[in-house]
């Protein structure tokens, strides 16, 4: 489903690298044993190892789009686009998710004790945020946070679809028209 996501990106001739987490898809590893610092040094290992061109564009969902900002100071970015991204309090970044990790995060607004919003200030490059109207997930101060946060952002946008949950990728097949739309938004923050 990445693909529905990264048509423009292909059009432009931009190199697209996707992977999978230790636990995910083809991977090895059991999702249990990994945790947010786990993440963030696969993505280094893979961008480290297959990226030769900068500046890059970082893109994520989900706790994927937490794992792009957590990253984010380590590379020349271009821009970084985020689906529904959720934030984390800074105690659960290396606690493995089977071990206290679920008990952090469930505790009433922990995200507030990100600590990602120091990077995010000194971002200086373009800012998409994709969220669904009906996500379910996402408290939408998490989303505000991380847009007032993104105060040096060159260019910056909240793009909201319509009555989308937060899934978006596999919603959003379903929804031709609001693809279209989402791939236009999109190439707005690549060129």
């Amino acid at each position: 489903r990445i693909y529905d996501f990264a048509e423009p990106i292909l059009k432009k001739k931009i190199n697209i690298l996707t992977f999978d987490f230790s636990g995910h898809g083809e991977s090895t590893g059991e999702i249990k044993e990994s945790s947010l610092k786990k993440r963030v040094i696969e993505a280094k290992e893979v961008i480290n190892q297959f990226v030769i061109e900068s500046p890059i564009i970082l893109s994520g969902a989900s706790m994927g789009g937490y794992i792009a900002l957590k990253i984010l100071k380590s590379y020349n970015v271009k821009t970084v686009i985020l689906f529904g991204p959720a934030l984390y309090d800074a105690k659960a970044y290396d606690v493995r998710f089977d071990q206290g990790f679920t008990q952090i995060i469930r505790e009433p607004e922990s995200w507030r004790n990100t600590d990602v919003l120091e990077t995010l200030e000194n971002f200086e490059g373009n800012l998409l945020i994709v969220i669904g109207e009906k996500d379910e997930v996402i408290p939408p101060g998490v989303i505000q946070l991380i847009y007032t946060h993104a105060k040096k952002a060159r260019k910056k946008e909240i793009y909201t679809i319509p009555n989308c949950p937060h899934k978006i990728n596999t919603w959003i097949a379903d929804y031709p028209s609001e693809l279209v739309k989402l791939h236009n938004k999109i190439t707005e923050y690549i060129e």
